[in-house]
């Protein structure tokens, strides 16, 4: 039981991944003329083309319009002088000659009639100058382009709203995807991927393609009825740092792959408070007979489900607990129980060979798997049951852990998730080499992924 022990892998990943952390501001919506320029370049300069080709090819026809305008403006004068003359006459002649007042009234009443003719085409060119038709067709045009621009303005915020980051911001809660280390248990019959991938494979995946996944929201404490955030499997996974959450189920929503980026569910199309609702629920409770063991142990079930695009991981967890000491232990608190256990068996001077055996192949596949995401590059963590998160520094041969700092998930959010597009091809090459997926047009999307990076 020796305290000595070889070398846990310490490498700096987890201060790459927070020391570059760009402050996650909350989105701002974008006004239509923002959105305009931002989000529809291309549309506001073929509109602007438009514009500017309709006004030069109508301008010959409103000057033809003008002019026209002049010339009725100008006999409606010679009309209304001449019925005026007319007129006069008309009042000289009617006391006198009756048969030439009778024409002349004729006269008038025809001229009445022309200028009545010339006004009206003359109103109707002033309105057509003022409402022209072009004109009006180019204000349509452009009330559209603007209104189709907020749309798409309020989408993308709406978007935005909807990342991984601004939901772990706003609800104060971390993002993360189980990963289960059996490999008969790793991937059933919903999986794409082949049940002959390794460990480090499941990790590549990830890394290379950002498959949609389903993943669940954890935050840290225990609330006012003593609920938990509940998980799908208590083997460990990844937290996310970035991606996009297509949907947010309050249950294990049945979510079924459709390929890489792909994942068919029903609960699509909710708004950013919908998702916030999910997130800020804890549902699982401490198992009663662990915890009457003085073992806090967490309930299978009561989780959500977060249907997530383009995921980006930060790093990786696996479960621990924390004593009354502050010392943290792999796995729980059974941990300390069974290395107890054995210090009681050998002061009474009896055999522990076997719960040493099974305490030592515990001990090792814990710190293989922490070893083996180190060497895929990743920094690695311990969660509590009730969801605190700690780097993981190390790992003695009794079971504890050392742990650094505590992560909140304003860190995840700010700090750098993801590979370099350069190892992100990398990577897909080399799974591709290794034929990872069950399926042909699996294989194909996966190619096409890589070939696009």
């Amino acid at each position: 039981m020796s305290e000595k022990i070889p070398p846990f892998p310490n490498t700096p990943e987890t201060e790459v991944r927070l020391k570059d952390a760009e402050l996650v501001e909350a989105p701002q919506k974008l006004s239509p003329k923002e959105a305009s320029k931002e989000l529809m370049t291309p549309e506001r300069l073929e509109l602007a083309h438009a514009i500017r080709t309709e006004r030069r090819e109508n301008f010959q026809r409103l000057r033809e319009l003008r002019a026209k305008a002049l010339l009725l403006e100008h006999q409606l004068q010679n009309k209304t002088a001449e019925a005026n003359r007319i007129q006069e006459e008309l009042s000289q002649l009617s006391s006198e000659r009756a048969d030439e007042a009778t024409v002349l009234a004729e006269r008038i009443s025809q001229l009445l009639e022309e200028q009545e003719l010339l006004r009206g085409e003359r109103e109707g060119l002033h309105q057509l100058l003022e409402d022209d038709a072009a004109i009006e067709s180019i204000r349509t045009k452009v009330q559209e382009h603007y209104g189709k621009a907020e749309e798409l303005g309020n989408k993308k915020f709406e978007g935005e709203l909807k990342t991984v980051q601004q939901v772990m911001m706003r609800n104060d809660a971390f993002v993360v995807h189980t990963i289960e280390w059996n490999p008969e248990l790793r991937h059933n019959a919903n999986s794409n991927v082949s049940q002959a991938t390794t460990f480090e494979d499941d990790l590549k995946i990830l890394l290379a393609f950002e498959p949609t996944i389903s993943a669940s929201s954890v935050k840290t404490g225990v609330n006012e009825e003593g609920k938990v955030s509940g998980l799908w499997s208590q083997a460990g996974g990844v937290l996310l740092g970035k991606g996009e959450i297509r949907s947010a189920s309050a249950i294990d929503a049945g979510t079924v792959s459709r390929g890489i980026k792909n994942r068919w569910n029903t609960e699509e199309g909710q708004t950013p408070e919908e998702i916030d609702a999910v997130v800020r629920m804890r549902r699982a409770a401490f198992d009663e007979r662990a915890q009457a063991e003085g073992i806090r142990k967490v309930e299978l079930g009561g989780y959500n489900e977060l249907v997530i695009d383009n995921p980006e991981v930060f790093g990786y967890f696996k479960p621990a607990d924390v004593d009354e000491n502050g010392i943290f232990w792999i796995h729980n608190l059974r941990t300390k129980k069974e290395l107890e256990k054995m210090h009681e068996l050998h002061g009474r001077g009896r055999s522990y060979t076997m719960e040493l055996e099974v305490f030592n192949r515990n001990l090792e596949s814990y710190r293989e798997e922490m070893n083996r995401v180190k060497q895929v590059g990743l920094p690695v963590f311990v969660m509590t049951p009730d969801r605190r998160v700690l780097e993981c520094l190390d790992i003695t041969n009794s079971g504890q852990v050392i742990v650094g700092r505590e992560l909140r998930p304003e860190d995840v959010a700010n700090g750098r998730s993801g590979v370099v597009i350069e190892d992100r091809k990398k990577l897909g090459e080399e799974l591709l080499s290794k034929q990872v997926f069950r399926d042909e047009k699996t294989t194909q999307e996966a190619k096409k992924i890589v070939e696009e990076l």
